[in-house]
């Protein structure tokens, strides 16, 4: 597929140039764009977004949870105290 992606991409750009003939960008509306699609769209399968019935991402709520201001402080604060000992626990210089 990520070759396709590149041809797909070189035969637009042919098309798109000003000096290439007209019929290079009406080929690539009428029929590389398209069939192109429903490649994609055989090799991915049916999916809820495109027959009409979204689903929730399943993991929308841990990742509310990870993300929210709560959260994302309780992290800073744990690294805070990872990266900075109390006194007592710093190692002594040698002097």
């Amino acid at each position: 597929m990520t070759n396709e992606l590149a041809v797909i991409f070189c035969l637009r750009d042919a098309a798109n140039d000003p000096t290439a003939p007209a019929e290079l960008l009406e080929e690539w509306r009428r029929h590389t764009l398209p069939l192109f699609l429903d490649r994609m769209a055989t090799r991915l399968g049916d999916s809820t977004c495109s027959t009409g019935t979204h689903q929730d991402w399943p993991a929308a709520s841990r990742h509310d949870r990870f993300s929210n201001n709560d959260a994302v402080r309780e992290r800073h604060d744990l690294f805070h105290v990872d990266t900075h000992p109390p006194q007592q626990l710093r190692p002594t210089a040698a002097r």
